[in-house]
């Protein structure tokens, strides 16, 4: 940041010569965004489109939540919703995917239909899982080469300085250096913020206490060693616990798992909701997988700390080249697909090819091309990854079951990459039953109820000293979309585990002790944030989005909804990233990587007023320059980073003579160079701007 105006004597005194010799003849044209109109005429109405299931969740509404938030930037900003009620609710997932996810739907927000609901949204809320490992799932959203269709960088972000902040940190190794750099990185994140993280939760688990080795936040990455403990079923059964329907199922090694969203897609490169990405694991394996060096005894919370990427398919840790931008990858042998195939390096290079073929639409596409530019065949149980630039994380990234599950190159490599999402392998199961698995259990039979999947006899894991094959015969996935229901069913061990068990935290709590049920607290390596849509160019507006996020009644929403959703205490108010992030260098040093220095957002109405301001006193209608406010608004700030700086003074140049609605618009990437708002940009506006040099905005105590 300049503090000195020394520097611009000369600079200045030659650019501004060579400007006004040319401003007559000057006329930068406006860009322009697909389908954006850069100043619609609704500024004050924003449309909350959520998923059709009340609580939280990946596809989860939050309708109590929205019912808080709403209000509240009623109440402190003057935002109200775009429709009657807090939120639009979509009929199904599938509306969800298509409208949020997909293309073209991501990018159309409200101020291009109007009125007209779903046509477009503005903020959603959605649950983003992470591992505890690394970063995956962050790179296809964050990166701004990875906006959609190439990622799923829906906000869209462009934001150059998170991106050089979010490579230095994978390019560093050492605990230390990795520490530095996303901490800065998560302050560039609050400074500029693509989302307002409400709370990650301390969340309670439920499930039989005759079910080992699972742990939710592990979750079915590593189901290798699953098991039923048939002594216990027994004994719960002798005791009254276990009725006689429920433990003959048990003995006979079957388990029910409840789940609480759709399944369209059967083929792993495709997964778009947790419940295809159970049966990812199921049905196959990742080179690596997020698992425990030590699991808790059941009914007990783990030691995130203790999280770490085992091999699965690959034989070792990834063999790195000296420069970093290689990565050798050994395989396991003797092993076989359901039908007998050997699996070797031909699987693994077609899988990830799918994924860095464009026409394959696979979902792991966004987490994989920026880091990884081709993927080569070193002999028959041996890859080759050729990087970009070296990636720290490059296990977690292929831990990835989101559409890293490895398929069988055999089976599939005669379908067109472009034809294979809309293949019946893909969509029809009684089709897709019959394409050969890798994974420890194949699909039996599909309905609208439930999944059936049977052992895959030709499972590998035995030989290689696994046991779940020892006591689990099948496992059915079971569609339990209602909360309560779920939750009942879970006491009554009609499920025996399932996802988002929820209920008020009193009557998790009333369970403790019981010996048929574990019930324990867990962090829940989740955040649950309100996300912006660039494409509303309000949105778009980074003083906006802080004002928001600055309107958010967090506390309110802790104490009057989460409780019901069996949240027991939450970390409010931050980025993208949740608090149980490790990384452990080859110095066997451990860190956490959460930056819990930095201020996070809380209510604050002053402080988001003051924001709105930043924004409204910078447009020509609200504060036009013979009223004389706009000298209280961010004069000088043309690129709405906060700072006037050098960088405005460039974006002055290139405007010069233009009107207002003359500037360029690209999401979150706004410019205004009109200081004075007189709806043209000419030799005053630089005026302002030099007398404003290294001034910071808002002028009210802040922190990041």
């Amino acid at each position: 940041m300049l503090n000195t105006k020394k520097f611009f004597g000369t600079f200045v005194s030659l650019m501004l010569s060579i400007v006004l010799l040319m401003s007559n003849a000057m006329m930068v044209q406006a860009g322009t965004y697909p389908g954006v109109d850069p100043y619609p005429a609704h500024p004050n109405k924003l449309l909350a489109v959520v998923g059709n299931i009340p609580e939280f969740g990946y596809y989860g509404g939050y309708f109590a939540m929205w019912d808080r938030i709403m209000p509240s930037l009623a109440s402190v900003l003057g935002f109200s919703s775009a429709i009657s009620g807090n939120y639009y609710a979509v009929p199904d997932d599938w509306t969800m995917w298509d409208l949020i996810w997909d293309d073209p739907g991501w990018q159309y927000s409200t101020q291009d239909t109007y009125g007209a609901a779903p046509g477009g949204w503005d903020l959603t809320a959605i649950e983003w899982w992470m591992m505890p490992t690394g970063q995956l799932w962050n790179d296809a959203i964050i990166l701004s080469e990875m906006m959609m269709p190439a990622g799923f960088n829906i906000f869209p972000y462009l934001n150059d300085r998170s991106d050089e902040l979010y490579w230095k940190y994978q390019g560093a190794f050492t605990a230390a250096d990795r520490k530095y750099w996303i901490d800065q990185w998560q302050l560039e994140l609050l400074r500029n913020p693509p989302a307002v993280n409400v709370y990650s939760p301390y969340t309670y688990e439920l499930m039989g206490t005759y079910i080992e080795h699972y742990y939710g936040t592990v979750w079915w990455y590593d189901i290798d060693d699953l098991r039923i403990n048939y002594t216990k079923v027994d004994e719960l059964h002798d005791a009254g616990y276990i009725n006689d329907l429920e433990h003959g199922r048990l003995m006979a090694g079957t388990l029910k798992y409840g789940v609480t969203e759709d399944w369209w897609n059967f083929n792993p490169l495709f997964v778009a909701t947790y419940t295809e990405e159970v049966f990812a694991n199921i049905i196959s394996h990742t080179l690596y997988s997020l698992s425990l060096r030590e699991w808790p005894e059941p009914g007990e919370a783990a030691d995130l700390t203790k999280s770490y990427s085992k091999p699965d398919l690959a034989a070792g840790p990834p063999i790195v080249s000296e420069d970093g931008m290689v990565a050798t990858i050994p395989l396991k042998e003797g092993i076989t697909w359901s039908d007998g195939v050997p699996f070797n390096a031909s699987d693994v290079k077609f899988t990830l090819d799918m994924n860095l073929i464009g026409a394959a639409k696979a979902v792991a596409r966004g987490d994989f091309v920026p880091i990884v530019q081709e993927v080569n065949i070193v002999d028959e149980y041996t890859v080759e990854l050729v990087l970009h630039r070296p990636y720290a994380d490059l296990e977690c990234i292929l831990s990835n079951s989101w559409g890293l599950a490895i398929v069988p190159w055999h089976s599939l490599k005669d379908i067109a990459p472009s034809a294979l999402r809309g293949h019946e392998t893909n969509w029809d199961w009684t089709v897709a039953k019959d394409t050969p698995v890798i994974g420890p259990f194949k699909l039996e039979e599909a309905t609208t109820a439930y999944l059936r999947y049977v052992k895959n006899t030709n499972w590998w894991g035995p030989g290689f000293g696994l046991t779940l094959h020892d006591t689990v015969n099948e496992i059915y996935l079971v569609k339990a979309e209602d909360a309560a229901t779920r939750f009942s069913q879970l006491e009554t061990h009609e499920l025996d585990f399932g996802e988002y068990p929820t209920a008020p935290v009193a009557d998790f709590e009333a369970l403790i002790g019981e010996p048929d049920l574990a019930v324990f607290l867990s962090p829940y390596p989740a955040t649950n944030p309100v996300w912006f849509n660039f494409n509303n160019p309000y949105l778009s507006n980074r003083y906006v989005r802080l004002a928001i996020a600055y309107a958010i009644p967090y506390d309110t929403i802790a104490s009057e909804v989460l409780g019901g959703w069996g949240v027991k205490d939450t970390v409010k108010g931050g980025t993208l990233l949740h608090p149980w992030f490790y990384y452990t260098d080859a110095e066997n040093t451990t860190v956490s990587l959460y930056n819990d220095a930095a201020a996070i957002y809380d209510l604050n109405p002053t402080l988001a007023q003051a924001y709105l301001d930043m924004w409204k006193l910078s447009r020509v209608a609200n504060a036009p320059k013979a009223g004389g406010e706009w000298v209280n608004g961010p004069v000088g700030d043309a690129d709405f980073n906060g700072i006037v700086e050098l960088d405005d003074f460039l974006l002055w140049i290139e405007n010069l003579g233009n009107t207002e609605a003359e500037h360029a618009f690209l999401p979150g990437n706004d410019e205004d160079t009109d200081f004075d708002n007189s709806d043209f940009v000419d030799l005053d506006d630089y005026l302002r701007w030099d007398e404003r040099i290294g001034t910071e905005y808002p002028p009210v105590p802040h922190d990041y």
